[in-house]
Order: structure tokens, then C-alpha cells, then sequence
């Protein structure tokens, strides 16, 4: 019994891993909709201006490099509340949640809640 409930826990655990490892970043002709949250009240007049549109997402979904979590939470800078947030919506109407914070930093959240890490600079 304990072999078994073993392999099912391994099982569970790969199946997971599975699916974050299809994950891919999409490709910005599959964007059917970009949106923004509104920025909220900022701390201090720093990165008021910092603003993400359209065409900044389409750079940072085919020029940002996919890193591991670990890495896009401890080997980079970022700013401290200015993170800009929306969503995008794909032509097979997957919906996925975006994050961009000054400094080259974001991340996207599939409705799964699996999340690909990005960095514009590679380290």
C-alpha cells in the first residue's frame, strides 16, 4: 500500500511539472487583447511616467529571456512599488495575467496560476 501511494505521489508531482514545462512564452500575433490596470497611487513622483502599452509588451514577449524563480527573485533589481499589471487575452481565449517592473523584470500567470518568469537581461 505505501508503494503505491509512493507512485501516486510521484505521479502527481510530474504530471505538475509536465504542465509548466508546455508552458511557453506566447507569441504576440496570438494577442487578441492587451490591457492595463490603472496604476495605482506610487509612494514618491518616481516612475509616475512608467507606463507599459502594447508595444512594450511585444518587446518583452519576444526579447525578455525565461528564468528560473529563484533567479528573477534574487538576482535582480527592481523597483519597489512601480510594478504595472493587466492582462492579455490569446486567440484560443486564454486569458493570462501580466506583471512588468522597471528594471526588466516580468512575469505572466496562466489561469492554472503556473507562471513564466522574465528578465530583459540574461545573468
Amino acid at each position: 500500500m505505501r508503494t503505491l501511494r509512493t507512485i501516486l505521489v510521484v505521479v502527481i508531482i510530474l504530471a505538475g511539472c509536465r504542465g509548466a514545462a508546455e508552458r511557453r512564452v506566447p507569441s504576440f500575433v496570438d494577442v487578441v487583447e492587451f490591457t492595463t490596470d490603472p496604476i495605482p497611487p506610487a509612494p514618491s513622483d518616481h516612475f509616475q511616467d512608467f507606463k507599459i502599452t502594447r508595444d512594450n509588451m511585444k518587446t518583452i514577449l519576444e526579447t525578455y529571456h525565461v528564468v528560473t524563480r529563484e533567479r528573477w527573485q534574487h538576482d535582480y533589481h527592481h523597483v519597489a512599488g512601480a510594478d504595472r499589471t493587466g492582462t492579455l487575452t490569446l486567440k484560443d481565449k486564454t486569458t493570462i495575467r501580466w506583471l512588468v517592473r522597471p528594471g526588466g523584470l516580468a512575469r505572466l500567470t496562466f489561469p492554472d496560476q503556473v507562471q513564466i518568469y522574465l528578465a530583459k537581461e540574461a545573468q
